[in-house]
């Protein structure tokens, strides 16, 4: 048994695959809890606002009034937004070692490639990714490096998208922009780059295995047997044994 490779037997480490940053739509800044927070975890409390310089600083840097003041340098806002959520992070969720990015349509230039270097210090890790909705079907996609040959991650997932008509963030009446590309072609284009795709809710109305009467389930099928492997999340243990019987 002495050369038994795996002696500490599994290992379990905590991981969030789905995580909006302060550019989201319904983005909850720290102001709105901060408070809650303070009362329940003083200690805790005082150890972050300590990281990033006093509470007002840990407050102003996680709104979004300061992260889309256009008279501080892009750089430095981005910067101050990433590290106080990594204290934040570290003080409040010690345990968490990666979380995934997947902001809806990706179109800032530089707060993922931020996220991505200062994680690279930091035990918790970043994987670089977007939110994409496909005629109703809401995915995940994760990428191993940037894309394209582009000098960033930023350019190699406005490239992506641009690829498959997103070309705005959102549309002309201010809903978050889908394309109407086939998924499939989405799907070999991920595969091609060496990423994953995941279906987030996938038995909600925005997920693969949309739950209402009018979707074509045989088009669904036709999605969900074009890869060997489908990496599927739901909401709960009783949602996660609808899908299995549903799949079943």
């Amino acid at each position: 048994m002495e050369n038994f490779p795996y002696p500490k037997g599994s290992t379990w480490r905590k991981w969030d695959l789905q995580t909006q940053t302060i550019l989201d739509d319904d983005y909850v800044p720290l102001s709105q809890y901060a408070e809650e927070i303070k009362k329940s975890n003083p200690i805790e409390w005082q150890q972050y606002i300590t990281k990033v310089g006093g509470e007002a600083n840990a407050i102003l840097y996680d709104s979004k009034s300061y992260f889309n003041d256009n008279t501080i340098n892009k750089n430095d806002r981005c910067l101050n937004y990433v590290r106080n959520l990594f204290a934040f992070i570290e003080t409040f969720n010690p345990d968490l070692e990666c979380f995934g990015v997947t902001d809806h349509n990706y179109f800032d230039d530089c707060l993922l490639d931020k996220l991505i270097e200062y994680s690279q210090k930091s035990q918790c890790k970043v994987i670089p990714g977007v939110e994409i909705n496909c005629n109703g079907i809401h995915m995940l996609l994760f990428f191993p490096e940037k894309l394209y040959q582009k000098q960033t991650y930023s350019a190699g997932i406005h490239a992506f998208l641009t690829k498959f008509d997103i070309n705005n963030r959102k549309n002309a009446d201010g809903a978050l922009t889908t394309t109407t590309a086939d998924i499939k072609e989405i799907l070999n284009e991920v595969k091609e780059n060496g990423g994953i795709v995941i279906y987030p809710h996938c038995n909600s109305n925005n997920g693969l295995f949309q739950e209402r009467n009018s979707v074509d389930r045989t088009n669904l099928a036709d999605i969900f047997n074009h890869q060997k492997i489908n990496l599927l999340q739901s909401q709960n243990h009783k949602s996660s044994q609808a899908v299995e019987t549903y799949i079943k």
